[in-house]
C-alpha cells in the first residue's frame, strides 16, 4: 500500500518592496532622475509555503510531489500620499504588464515539492511519524535580480516552481532584485511534538505592480 503524506496548509504570502525605477519608467512620472521623490517602483514578492503531515506511525517517503493552484481570491488596491492610485481592489490576477485590464485570464501555480531547490527529484523527502514539514525555499540563494530568473512581470514563471523544505532564517532577502531586508516573523520549521518554531524571512518571486507602478513613497499602503 502506498503512503501519501497529507497537505495541511497552502499559504501565499505578500510582501512589498520598493527599488529605482527602470526602462522608460527611469526618473519616475516626470523623467527626471534630480527629483527623487518619485523616483521608485513598487514589486510585490509572493512566496508559496507548502506544510505536509504524516498521519502515520511509520516514516514515508516520497521523491516529488506536485501541487497545483491558480486564482488567489485576493484583491490591492495602492495609496499614495493618502490618493488611491486605482478606483477599486486590483485582483491578484491584473498585476501584470499584459493583462492589468482583464481578471479573466487565470492566474496559474504549479508547486513541485522535492528535497531540493532542482529541475528534477534529488534525494527522497523522509518524513517521520507524526511530522509536519514547512516547504518555504523556492529561489536559490545565490539568485540576485538580474541572475535569479524570478521577474515575473509577464506572467510566465509560476507553471513550475521548486519548493523545498525550510523556512529558515536568512540575513537578506535575495532572488527577487536586491538584498531587500524582510520583517521577521514566527514560522514552524519541521515539527512532530512538542512543536519548534523560531524567527524567519523568505525568499520569494517578484512580480512589478503595473498599477501606476512608478508612483511608490513612503506613504503608500495596500487596502486588502
Amino acid at each position: 500500500m502506498l503512503l501519501m503524506p497529507v497537505v495541511a496548509k497552502v499559504q501565499m504570502q505578500f510582501s512589498l518592496v520598493a527599488k529605482d525605477a527602470h526602462g522608460n519608467w527611469g526618473g519616475g512620472t516626470d523623467r527626471d532622475f534630480s527629483t527623487p521623490d518619485d523616483n521608485y517602483m513598487v514589486y510585490m514578492i509572493y512566496s508559496p509555503i507548502v506544510t505536509l503531515y504524516n498521519p502515520y506511525n511509520t516514516p514515508i517517503s516520497f521523491d516529488e510531489l506536485r501541487i497545483d493552484f491558480k486564482d488567489l481570491p485576493i484583491g490591492f488596491r495602492f495609496y499614495r500620499n493618502g490618493q488611491p492610485q486605482t478606483t477599486q481592489l486590483a485582483h491578484f490576477n491584473q498585476l501584470y504588464a499584459y493583462h492589468d485590464t482583464n481578471t479573466k485570464v487565470a492566474k496559474t501555480f504549479g508547486i513541485n515539492l522535492r528535497s531540493a531547490i532542482t529541475t528534477s527529484p534529488a534525494a527522497p523527502v523522509v518524513m517521520e511519524p507524526g511530522e509536519n514539514l514547512v516547504f518555504g525555499e523556492s529561489v536559490s540563494g545565490d539568485s540576485t535580480w538580474n541572475t535569479g530568473g524570478m521577474f515575473d512581470w509577464q506572467d510566465n514563471l509560476t507553471s513550475n516552481i521548486p519548493l523545498a523544505p525550510g523556512y529558515l532564517p536568512h540575513p537578506q532577502l535575495r532572488g527577487v532584485g536586491g538584498p531587500f531586508q524582510q520583517g521577521d516573523g514566527p514560522c514552524l520549521v519541521r515539527s512532530r511534538r512538542p512543536a519548534r518554531s523560531g524567527l524567519c524571512r523568505s525568499r520569494g518571486l517578484a512580480a512589478i505592480c503595473h498599477r501606476n507602478p512608478h508612483q511608490a513613497q513612503r506613504a503608500l499602503r495596500p487596502s486588502l
